[in-house]
């Protein structure tokens, strides 16, 4: 298919993974204006090119669309390059927590916040969650926030449970739980489900300085994986971030970026995000799905009636969801919130339900009968895989991060990294999603592999659709972005370790290079 304009831009001579079912291969790509204007065949060998135009020879590497990464949390990774990490490549015990604590503190003035994350009690050979006193062994001069891998623990140090109010006489900030001494009711710094409140209300902000750093990085880490897209899927996302992402647009930074954000933020972000009419134009910023993050640490939060309500408003105003369901009573509020609103409203939108952790079969039909899409993240798997096999018991096993069952259902899936929780990487991903191995090479339930293809469609077509791209980006056609990345390796027929260890020779955006591992020949 050709669309008689000129072209600025052809590849030639490379094997072309269009993720097109009506033309699933090519042998070139015709670019013009940023679009896609014709694919090259064996009949097809050239394009008329523009005065200006160029013609570049791929050297036989495999193309393919752009990656989408379809649900991470941007400045959770902002704030990981500017902490200390604390993972298990990093540290094994408390102790060794407390020392690499201690030995940044004896670098940085009094009051000073020192930011810590990534500490998994699985791996810690106490087998337990620091406290309070274990980070006073650090510093008593510097608050210390330190973060579970997960993001739904914190741990404070005495001097930061001070500066947040909390004591044995406060009580707790709405929809946090402050772990206590059971006799004397001391906080023992622990805290449960306060990630957001922590964030928006007692950590201080990232300063320009550690922004404008981590944004360098991970405007490299996102291309050089092929990542032409994100969509960030945190609640708390307001206003501040509409600034902040339009500046850093508007500053060079090529990749598209979408936003969740809960109820209450909805429509303030909707308004600013309408006054910034270069981003919407470009389509480089928008806003998408309500995120609501159901908590169990003292029982499902927000309830059936509280999330019904949610649901219900967000099908009157035509918003569809984005639900954080882990555990199987999670899912099981969630579909019967939807089939309510539904009902009272008549409205059946495109919701998505995010991670689906454990999903027993009597779940899936009503998914499917309800059009859900299912956002899944291979990457847990691989990094923390290993805790999963401990903590779940046996027998549900089968339920876990479900993928071959899912698409079986005919229910749409996709993935997304959920960095900093995993890795961003998506090649780590797609390995975990046709491999079904973790880090340590540990198999969980091989019967829910996907096939090469299927994992490609995780971050391509099905990441499209899932992220209201599906008209512009995830495949190689004509009229779509001239979004695409060149590897070495064809990720279909490529080893394992090939397929886990791919990075991109180069990643296209907008018919432009914008990252270049390699020149072609």
């Amino acid at each position: 298919m050709y669309n008689h304009k000129l072209a600025d831009t052809v590849v030639k001579n490379v094997n072309v993974l269009t993720m097109e079912p009506r033309q699933p291969v090519a042998k070139g790509i015709a670019i013009a204006d940023g679009k896609i204007i014709a694919l090259l065949t064996d009949k097809q060998q050239d394009v008329p090119l523009s005065k200006s135009g160029i013609i570049i020879d791929g050297a036989n590497r495999t193309v393919m669309p752009g990656l989408i990464d379809a649900h991470l949390h941007l400045k959770g990774v902002l704030s990981q390059y500017v902490s200390l990490s604390c993972d298990a490549t990093n540290v094994t015990s408390i102790a060794d927590i407390i020392q690499l604590i201690h030995k940044k503190a004896m670098t940085l003035p009094p009051n000073q916040w020192i930011r810590a994350m990534n500490y998994d009690t699985f791996y810690l050979r106490e087998q337990r969650h620091p406290t309070r006193w274990d980070l006073d062994q650090a510093s008593t001069k510097h608050p210390i926030r330190l973060r579970h891998v997960t993001r739904h623990v914190s741990v404070l140090n005495s001097l930061a449970l001070n500066m947040a109010g909390i004591s044995k006489h406060s009580s707790e900030p709405a929809n946090v739980t402050v772990d206590r001494d059971p006799i004397t009711n001391e906080p023992t710094g622990i805290i449960y489900g306060g990630d957001a409140w922590l964030s928006s209300t007692v950590i201080p902000p990232l300063s320009q300085t550690e922004i404008k750093q981590s944004i360098s990085k991970l405007q490299t880490d996102l291309l050089k994986y092929g990542i032409v897209a994100v969509y960030d899927a945190s609640p708390t996302n307001d206003v501040s971030d509409v600034f902040l992402w339009t500046k850093i647009i508007n500053d060079d930074w090529p990749i598209t970026v979408q936003l969740m954000t809960n109820i209450e933020n909805y429509h303030s972000i909707k308004q600013q995000l309408n006054e910034q009419p270069t981003v919407i134009k470009d389509g480089r910023l928008s806003l998408g799905h309500v995120k609501v993050v159901i908590e169990s640490a003292n029982g499902l939060n927000p309830n059936l009636d509280q999330l019904t309500e949610i649901a219900i408003t967000c099908c009157k105003h035509h918003i569809p969801l984005a639900i954080h369901v882990v555990e199987p009573e999670m899912i099981a509020v969630a579909i019967e919130a939807i089939k309510q609103a539904e009902k009272q409203t008549n409205v059946q939108l495109s919701h998505r339900f995010e991670h689906l952790s454990l999903c027993p079969d009597t779940f899936l039909k009503d998914i499917q009968r309800l059009q859900i899409d299912v956002v899944t993240n291979p990457s847990l798997i691989y990094d923390h895989g290993n805790r999963y096999v401990q903590d779940v018991e046996k027998v549900f096993h089968k339920w876990l991060y479900r993928m071959r069952t899912v698409k079986n259902h005919g229910i749409t899936l996709a993935a997304g990294s959920d960095a900093p929780v995993a890795t961003i990487n998506p090649w780590k991903s797609m390995y975990t999603a046709t491999s079904r191995k973790t880090r340590k090479g540990q198999y969980i339930n091989k019967n829910e592999a996907l096939t090469r293809q299927q994992m490609i469609q995780l971050f391509t077509t099905n990441a499209a659709k899932v992220s209201n791209w599906a008209h512009i980006r995830g495949k190689i056609a004509v009229g779509y972005n001239a979004d695409f990345i060149v590897l070495n390796h064809n990720p279909l027929t490529c080893s394992l370790n090939q397929l886990k260890t791919l990075t991109a020779q180069q990643t296209w955006i907008d018919g432009k290079i914008v990252y270049e591992k390699n020149k072609l020949i």
